[in-house]
Parts: C-alpha cells; sequence; structure tokens
C-alpha cells in the first residue's frame, strides 16, 4: 500500500471554542446565606485563568486586604483577608477578568454574592459619571456610598459599597441595605476607598439618596369568549 495518509495535513482538532467558561457549582453556593467561611469555591466546565484581579475585580463592602484570589485547573478558590462583617452582603464583580485557559473567551459580568446574615440586601442605584469640563463619560471610576450622612465622611472612613463605572461612565452599587446614604466619585488609583490624596479627581451627590423597593401590580386584559368556542 502506498499513498495511505495525507502528510500535508493532519488532525484538525474539531471547530475552533467560541465559549466562556461555565460555573458549575459554587461553595458556597451563590446568593447563600449565614455564611461563616472565608474561603469560596467556584467550579467550571474548563481551564480557567484570570486577569489582574485587583483591577478587574470589584469587592463591596472594599476589603482593607484584597483577597486572594487563586485558579488551580477548572477551580478558582477566594480566601478573604479581612474579618467578615455580621449581617452583612458581599458582591464580588468579577468584570472580564474570568476566561478559559486556551482560547482566552471571556465570562462577562459574573457576580458572586452571599450574606453573613439571613437575607441578601438587594436594593440598588445607578447612575452616570461624567467629566465636568468635557461632559465626556468617565470609565474606570470608583463610586461609592457613606451611611453616614456628614460631608467629611469620606475624609475618614472607606465607602460602605462601591462599584466602578463602565466604559460609558454608568455604575451600579449593588445589595445595598434600607437605609439613606451620600454618593461620591473618585480617581481612586491607590484603592484607598476614601479621599485620602489631594489633587485627586472626586464628585459628589448634593442630596441624599433613600433606595425604596416598590411593587407595581398589572391587570391582565386579554380574555376568551367561551361561549364562541366551536
Amino acid at each position: 500500500m502506498t499513498n495511505c495518509a495525507n502528510r500535508g495535513s493532519g488532525p484538525q482538532g474539531g471547530p475552533k471554542d467560541t465559549l466562556p467558561p461555565i460555573v458549575m457549582s459554587c461553595e458556597p453556593a451563590n446568593g447563600a446565606t449565614q455564611v461563616t467561611s472565608s474561603v469560596i469555591e467556584i467550579l467550571f466546565d474548563e481551564f480557567v485563568v484570570l486577569d489582574n484581579p485587583i483591577n478587574n475585580i470589584t469587592i463591596s463592602p472594599p476589603q482593607k486586604k484584597f483577597p486572594n484570589f487563586k485558579t488551580n485547573g477548572k477551580k478558582l478558590r477566594i480566601t478573604f483577608e479581612d474579618t467578615l462583617k455580621a449581617n452583612t452582603t458581599y458582591s464580588i464583580d468579577f468584570g472580564n477578568s474570568i476566561a478559559d485557559n486556551n482560547e482566552k473567551n471571556v465570562l462577562k459580568g459574573y457576580n458572586y454574592t452571599f450574606s453573613t446574615g439571613d437575607k441578601i440586601d438587594s436594593l440598588q442605584i445607578s447612575g452616570i459619571v461624567l467629566d465636568a469640563k468635557t461632559l465626556m463619560p468617565k470609565e474606570n471610576i470608583t463610586v461609592g456610598i457613606h451611611s453616614d450622612l456628614s460631608d467629611s465622611a469620606m475624609l475618614k472612613m472607606p465607602f460602605v459599597r462601591i462599584a466602578k463605572t463602565n466604559k460609558n461612565g454608568e455604575f451600579v452599587v449593588k445589595n445595598m441595605a434600607p437605609g439613606s446614604y451620600r454618593l461620591f466619585a473618585l480617581k481612586d488609583a491607590s484603592n484607598q476607598y476614601y479621599y485620602g490624596s489631594k489633587g485627586v479627581p472626586v464628585a459628589f451627590y448634593e442630596g441624599i439618596i433613600t433606595p425604596e423597593l416598590h411593587l407595581h401590580a398589572r391587570v391582565d386584559t386579554l380574555w376568551k369568549d367561551a361561549s364562541k368556542q366551536a
């Protein structure tokens, strides 16, 4: 037998992977309450890598010591270095930091939430941050809230909860507890989560924000005349 194989082309390996990783399970579960463990493990359907977690991942409430993020094959392990606060909802916004190991397909917008209390706080506020001079959207700006309503709160203590603006200047501060808050924004390059250096661009909302939940009922108007059925 001769020419039994084409040496010019080997196995092609099938179609190219274009899908991002899929979360298979979490421990504790996403949305769990009464959490006491400082370690979180997230299992994916394929090997994953993490891109620059300090700059690409937003944790709320902000941490004095950034958690340790470590990938091992299909598993992502997160270890909190700070002591978890009682009766507090924690949220981790992974942004575009998670991708598969081979094709680098990004898992966009993945959020993980848990609570050390008996409920998940679910209120939120959203808005847009613009440059005061150009009125253009500002990206990667830290937006934070304070339950201390004094004007000097942002000068002496970290934000209660935070979010980062996207390329359109949009932000959403999630998982807020009921109450009244002041809203601030600043270019927090050092991740201090408060206004600690002069000359840092800063903004604030003049009023006091009190997020509320409103239930709206709607009556359906479609009906069928049973007397005209065939």
